[in-house]
């Protein structure tokens, strides 16, 4: 299955050559397929026009329990120094951080089966 994103045609397992399209697309199907035991936010986009921390994941989420932060990246992303720390504080709290360049990559974080 492919998932068209303004015009472009993009597999479950290809990587999204921007990340703001990626985000947007990411978030939008993880929302509508997660399910009842999936809680996710979008970070990037808090309410009232907040904007999140500097290193804060794209999405966060709990997941059965679990606290999952997903950092999205487009084809040639790479962190930032603030998303280190992210991860590594993420990471020591006994938590999951994931960087996802497809939408299998997120939805595998997220435990959401990928629709065929």
């Amino acid at each position: 299955m492919t998932v068209d994103a303004q015009g472009i045609h993009i597999g479950w397992d290809e990587k999204w050559p921007l990340e703001e399209p990626f985000q947007a697309m990411a978030v939008y199907l993880a929302t509508k397929l997660a399910g009842q035991r999936v809680h996710l936010l979008d970070t990037s986009k808090l309410p009232g026009g907040w904007r999140s921390r500097a290193g804060a994941p794209d999405i966060t989420a709990c997941v059965s329990g679990r606290y999952v932060a997903v950092e999205l990246k487009g084809t040639h992303g790479k962190q930032i120094l603030s998303q280190e720390t992210e991860q590594e504080v993420t990471e020591n709290a006994d938590g999951e951080y994931v960087i996802a360049r497809t939408l299998r990559e997120v939805f595998d974080a997220l435990e959401i089966e990928v629709p065929e």
